[in-house]
């Protein structure tokens, strides 16, 4: 029974450092992307809202600055209750591995 529990606190461990590693991953690669490469220089009526990043003014599409603002408030959300979950798992597979005294009849 120990066994079973310690295997599936390791696939929950697992599977939430994966969920961070996805995270980071997104938010490091999706605004850069989408700031430096295809957003314009000055407004247009296409590129119409205003994002400042490292003190220079660039503007973008709504649905790019929808994406930007889901990633920003999506991403500490993921990590961190990712991060919960792995320091649970941690806990549970160590418990899972303590001993048990014997049943006393």
């Amino acid at each position: 029974m120990s066994r079973r529990i310690l295997l599936a606190a390791l696939a929950a461990g697992s599977l939430a450092f994966l969920a961070m590693l996805a995270a980071t991953i997104v938010w490091m690669t999706i605004p850069e992307r989408i700031v430096y490469q295809q957003s314009s220089p000055v407004p247009t009526a296409a590129f119409s809202i205003e994002v400042k990043q490292h003190g220079a003014s660039f503007f973008v599409t709504p649905a790019q600055k929808e994406t930007l603002d889901r990633i920003a408030t999506a991403t500490p959300i993921v990590w961190f209750s990712s991060l919960a979950i792995a320091f649970v798992a941690i806990l549970v597979g160590a418990a899972a591995r303590l001993p048990l005294p014997a049943a006393i009849e």
